[in-house]
């Protein structure tokens, strides 16, 4: 005598559930998704079975009709959960597409798989993010994720984020060439003043704009006293040395008055555009004069032709001396040390701001200051470095005016 088995909500095609045959399985998988499409709901004590067969022909089936079964399932809007486990179960292309569009998964699923490398990707292209969910892929340990969360538009990033993931950036540069999260990040408009720490990574364009931004972001807050720049000493030196062409020299006096390390005062003083340049002088309070023959001599000595000089026009109306400053802080900030503590001589603007007062520059000590290295040179030498400095600061440039 034949046993009742249950064969699900199907009768007539539930032997094709049981085939041997792909095909056939096939074919009962396309009938199911079209039965669920109708709003029909298989009875309760039918059900196991019915997902038992589901689950059945779901394995046998290619990565391709799970996928078009897991995209007919998600049109749907409310599929069942039982259904989309089953298609997440098996991975491949068909599951990263459920956990990217499918609606009501569990809030803990997407949780972990957003802590999970190869699944944060889809998480962060789903277009019902929380704060939550978006610092749990920013703080996760795939960097493919953070590209696909700023890709996103409708991904809510707080300012907060961005900073961060700006950090993030910079770092990965600094540590290992990747430049996707920077440029992921330029990308996404408008720019911010959270762009900061990548300015040295923008393009021309993306600097004026982040200076823009920052100016901006300064609008309303409250104004301390008249900040201080370098000493008019160290302003001196710089230019003595881009007048006499002594780019070492000019290098780390740079990185001395900035209180950055060399190796960043070199990229600021040889990058061709002159901008970087033009926001390091505006930082430290140099005169307009000051600045002009600076970058003119730079210019001068690479045989360029004065896009320096021109940065000075291209920055005109973003190149106020506040904006310069916070600037040139996210440039100098250390990524990871960022919430602990401030660059050694600029302060942050985008950090949270501190009870105590930093020094200023000139009231910092200097380790090897060039005054000292200057005594030890040959009277001859001295004298004539003097001359050539003197012949620089007169000769007609014509931005005097």
């Amino acid at each position: 005598m034949t046993s009742q088995v249950p064969i699900g909500p199907l009768p007539f095609l539930a032997a094709l559930a049981r085939s041997e045959r792909v095909a056939d399985r096939l074919l009962w998988l396309r009938v199911a998704v079209d039965y669920f499409l109708t709003d029909a709901t298989p009875d309760a004590t039918l059900l196991a079975e019915f997902e038992a067969n589901f689950a059945g022909c779901l394995a046998g089936a290619d990565d391709e009709n799970r996928l078009i079964v897991a995209k007919k399932l998600v049109s749907r809007g409310n599929a069942p959960p039982y259904l989309l486990a089953a298609i997440e179960a098996l991975g491949g292309d068909a599951a990263l597409f459920v956990l990217e569009r499918a609606r009501g998964l569990p809030r803990e699923k997407l949780l972990a798989d957003a802590e999970e490398s190869g699944r944060a990707s889809a998480v962060a292209r789903r277009d019902d993010l929380d704060d939550e969910l978006v610092w749990t892929i920013v703080h996760g340990g795939d960097p493919e994720a953070r590209v696909a969360l700023l890709e996103n538009p409708r991904a809510p990033v707080t300012a907060e984020q961005f900073l961060n993931l700006a950090r993030r950036a910079k770092a990965d540069i600094e540590s290992a060439g990747d430049r996707r999260l920077a440029e992921a990040l330029l990308a996404r408009m408008p720019a911010r003043a959270e762009y900061a720490p990548l300015f040295m990574e923008a393009s021309s364009a993306q600097r004026t704009l982040i200076l823009l931004a920052v100016q901006r972001a300064e609008i309303g807050k409250p104004r301390g006293g008249p900040p201080q720049g370098a000493a008019s000493e160290a302003i001196a030196r710089l230019e003595r040395y881009a007048l006499t062409g002594e780019p070492d020299l000019f290098a780390r006096a740079l990185a001395e008055t900035l209180g950055c390390r060399n190796i960043l005062a070199e990229k600021i003083a040889s990058d061709r555009t002159g901008e970087p340049l033009a926001t390091a002088l505006a930082a430290i309070g140099a005169p307009n004069d000051v600045s002009v023959r600076i970058l003119t001599s730079s210019d001068m000595r690479d045989g360029a032709d004065y896009r320096r000089i021109g940065a000075l026009a291209r920055l005109q109306d973003a190149l106020s001396p506040s904006a310069a400053r916070r600037v040139m802080a996210a440039i100098i900030e250390h990524p990871q040390d960022h919430e602990n503590r401030a660059p050694a001589r600029l302060q942050s603007p985008l950090s949270s701001p501190r009870p105590e007062s930093q020094p200023s520059i000139d009231r910092r000590p200097r380790a090897t200051p060039a005054a000292a290295r200057e005594e030890s040179l040959p009277a001859a030498v001295l004298r004539r470095r003097r001359a050539f400095a003197f012949l620089g600061a007169h000769r007609p440039l014509g931005d005097k005016a």
